[in-house]
């Protein structure tokens, strides 16, 4: 019963990571089918937009996550390197698809100053 919630939240957390990286390459990767296809400029803008939110949304969740798995031995639950891994690979991901979105934003629609 120690720790249930420690180990609750962290499990929650880095799953809510995986999750939103999973929407953040399903935008990627709209917006990538839809460079090769015929969606309209609007749509190609609202892929980057959603990828580029969703990317930050992943890094917000791994993040908490991987606080959640260092602190979750002070709370009596278990030490979980896995979920430490998997927090750590999914923010990168994420700041990765921030970056591209930045980028696919600053070539399509020019940067101002």
């Amino acid at each position: 019963m120690r720790g249930d919630a420690a180990n609750l939240s962290r499990a929650m957390l880095v799953r809510l990571s995986l999750a939103s990286a999973l929407a953040t390459a399903v935008s990627l990767f709209v917006y990538i089918a839809g460079n090769a296809g015929t969606l309209s400029d609007r749509a190609l803008f609202t892929a980057v937009y959603a990828a580029g939110a969703a990317g930050l949304a992943t890094v917000a969740f791994a993040i908490a996550g991987l606080i959640a798995s260092v602190a979750a031995p002070a709370a009596g639950a278990r030490f979980s390197l896995s979920s430490i891994i998997v927090a750590v690979l999914v923010s990168l991901f994420g700041l990765v698809a921030v970056l591209v979105a930045a980028v696919a934003l600053a070539v399509t629609g020019g940067l101002a100053v």
